[in-house]
């Protein structure tokens, strides 16, 4: 942890294809927490369940630096899910890119990922989801993507403005 908390050249952090142990995750996202260079973290396929995206979305409630974060191909289903959208949409407002492809999530709040201004792209592929909205965004292209989501914003009456921010979401 006090490594990632003094180091300020690292901005790219990969540790995909890492069993942590019970408590370390949770060193990781301490040193996270106060972390201030890291842009980019990479951790597919760690085995990581809702307990530690909740600890991971306390951490980015802090974190002011990170633009990308890929939490593909774990264990994380809607809880997990919810508690890190809360988190960024609390006081992360630095995140681009968010990848939760291949984990357990069922119930994706797309409300926050379309009010979020800063989040452009959204990779939800190959998770159980069984809710309409995540069914809205099947595009080749951005700007029938672009034109779904926006039809989507209107039936949820949250407004008829063209969410230009987003350039892609994946479902």
């Amino acid at each position: 942890a006090s490594l990632l908390t003094h180091n300020v050249t690292l901005t790219a952090l990969s540790l995909s294809h890492n069993n942590f142990g019970a408590g370390g995750f949770a060193e990781l996202v301490a040193g996270l927490e106060q972390n201030t260079s890291i842009c980019s973290l990479m951790l597919q396929h760690n085995r990581l369940g809702n307990r530690d995206c909740e600890l991971l979305a306390r951490a980015l409630q802090h974190n002011s630096s990170m633009t990308e974060l890929s939490l593909a191909s774990n264990r994380i289903g809607s809880d997990g899910c919810t508690a890190l959208t809360l988190a960024l949409q609390i006081s992360n407002r630095t995140l681009t890119s968010l990848d939760l492809q291949s984990n357990r999530i069922s119930v994706f709040p797309m409300e926050w990922c379309l009010d979020n201004l800063v989040l452009q792209h959204v990779n939800l592929r190959r998770n159980p989801t069984r809710t309409p909205a995540m069914h809205i965004c099947h595009a080749d292209d951005d700007e029938t993507a672009i034109a779904q989501l926006s039809s989507y914003m209107k039936d949820l009456r949250i407004g008829a403005q063209r969410p230009r921010h987003i350039k892609a979401v994946i479902v």
